[in-house]
């Protein structure tokens, strides 16, 4: 990330009388009160939508950062939504559209009693909530941070789940009985190559997208 270093000419034996003052009283140190006070210099002068637009980008840099040393590292970032709330998540196990519509085909389908979003978040394995300024970022920027390899929004109301692929600028939309049709054509026959699968499963949703959808 973009760092400005700030020289200050100021007299030592004052500065060294101020360093110990902040000792003696376990207060921090001089570096660290002038980093406050920037701070608030800063929230105080610059509008407020110069500083979301700041912060946006700082975050996105941060993304960017973590991607750059963990270049092996990929996750799918998912959305799960019904009349109870919405929680978003990333989850390193689950990689492709076909992953979680598999998922959802064996563990979520079926079990019509579950109306607690945190419990069938479990079932995605082991993953880490996003707030909501991660998650528009994601949505926003996925183009720019290639270890997501996708977005899914399942909204349990409406029984549809949309998809956003590492690389398109667009949504795609389907129904999940369709896809969890695709699932299982897709996993029928044990025999199959990965790459097989994924061909089923994309042809089985190639004229069953939803139109239209925001």
């Amino acid at each position: 990330m973009n760092i400005e270093r700030i020289q200050l000419d100021f007299n030592k034996r004052k500065y060294d009388a101020l360093e110990q003052s902040f000792s003696r009283m376990s207060q921090g140190s001089v570096i660290t009160e002038l980093e406050k006070y920037l701070d608030f210099l800063y929230e105080k002068n610059v509008p407020v939508s110069e500083r979301e637009e700041i912060e946006t980008n700082s975050c996105q840099e941060h993304l960017a950062y973590r991607a750059m040393i963990a270049p092996g590292k990929k996750f799918s970032v998912i959305t799960l939504n019904n009349a109870d709330g919405r929680i978003s998540f990333s989850s390193e196990g689950l990689l492709t559209f076909l992953d979680i519509a598999n998922v959802y085909r064996e563990k979520v389908r079926d079990w019509v009693d579950i109306t607690n979003l945190e419990t069938i978040r479990s079932f995605f394995g082991e993953n880490d909530l996003l707030d909501p300024l991660s998650f528009l970022l994601f949505v926003k920027r996925l183009e720019y941070n290639p270890s997501v390899t996708m977005l899914a929004d399942f909204d349990f109301e409406k029984d549809t789940i949309r998809v956003l692929k590492s690389g398109n600028t667009e949504w795609s939309a389907y129904r999940l009985k369709d896809v969890a049709s695709a699932a299982f054509l897709a996993y029928q026959k044990p025999e199959l190559h990965l790459s097989e699968r994924r061909k089923l499963f994309d042809e089985y949703l190639s004229d069953r997208e939803i139109p239209n959808q925001k």
